[in-house]
């Protein structure tokens, strides 16, 4: 009788895993989904995630069949999002560019953009088009862990003419102040976040190119793939 109540018991924690297993792979509610303030991608406005990965999130969700809403998903900073979902679990991050470097550290479903990572330098400090991008004897300032950052070492940039913020406000106030000399980020977000510093476009060129890219939502490793692949059907399916 004992045996019997012993494998009935068994059983039926079993089938309860089994059940939280799949209802955690069927509903992205059981995710921490973050993004950043990268316009005109994802940013905050009034408070509430606005921009055209949020509204590729939200209808992607929908036509999977487990809609995902606005207060679901958090705006912080680019450097504590992708650490969080580095290390899961249950994450979800977005728009991250997926790249070699990234490849193997996340799960993905995209693309949701394309991007092209460059680098800035004010006008009036007469770069002109840098061929050798490794070469470069002045301050570049990157946001801590954002792509910029891996693509600037990969390129050749010396570790010690990195300067990382880890706000993307804060790296573009070190260029406007001079503390550095050249700036590495996405070509579509900058204008916008140089007028959210009080600072103009006119006065910035780009002075190489990095990379051009596509965007994507990046999970950590320990996210189901039937999830993922409920996701990427709804991003299909509203392209």
């Amino acid at each position: 009788m004992k045996h019997l109540i012993y494998k009935t018991l068994s059983f039926l924690v079993i089938a309860i895993a089994a059940q939280v297993s799949s209802v955690g792979a069927a509903d992205l509610s059981s995710l921490r989904i973050m993004t950043e303030n990268f316009p005109p991608f994802n940013y905050s406005e009034d408070g509430k995630p606005a921009g055209i990965a949020v509204e590729r999130l939200l209808n992607a969700s929908e036509a999977a069949g487990m809609p995902v809403t606005k207060d679901q998903i958090s705006v912080i900073t680019w450097a504590r999002a992708y650490k969080t979902t580095l290390s899961g679990p249950n994450a979800l991050l977005f728009s991250t560019t997926r790249s070699a470097e990234r490849e193997d550290l996340f799960k993905w479903a995209g693309p949701i953009g394309q991007n092209r990572i460059v680098v800035w330098a004010k006008k009036s400090s007469n770069f002109g088009q840098i061929e050798d991008i490794s070469k470069i004897t002045d301050k570049m300032v990157v946001v801590r862990d954002d792509i910029g950052d891996q693509l600037a070492l990969s390129a050749g940039v010396p570790d010690k003419m990195i300067i990382r913020s880890s706000k993307l406000e804060a790296s573009a106030k070190q260029i406007q102040n001079d503390r550095a000399k050249l700036w590495v980020y996405s070509e579509i977000a900058v204008p916008t976040i140089l007028e959210g510093i009080g600072a103009n476009i006119d006065d910035y060129e780009i002075v190489h190119v990095l990379s051009s890219t596509d965007l994507y939502f990046a999970f950590s490793k320990d996210v189901d793939d039937a999830l993922i692949a409920k996701l990427q059907a709804g991003i299909d399916a509203t392209k």
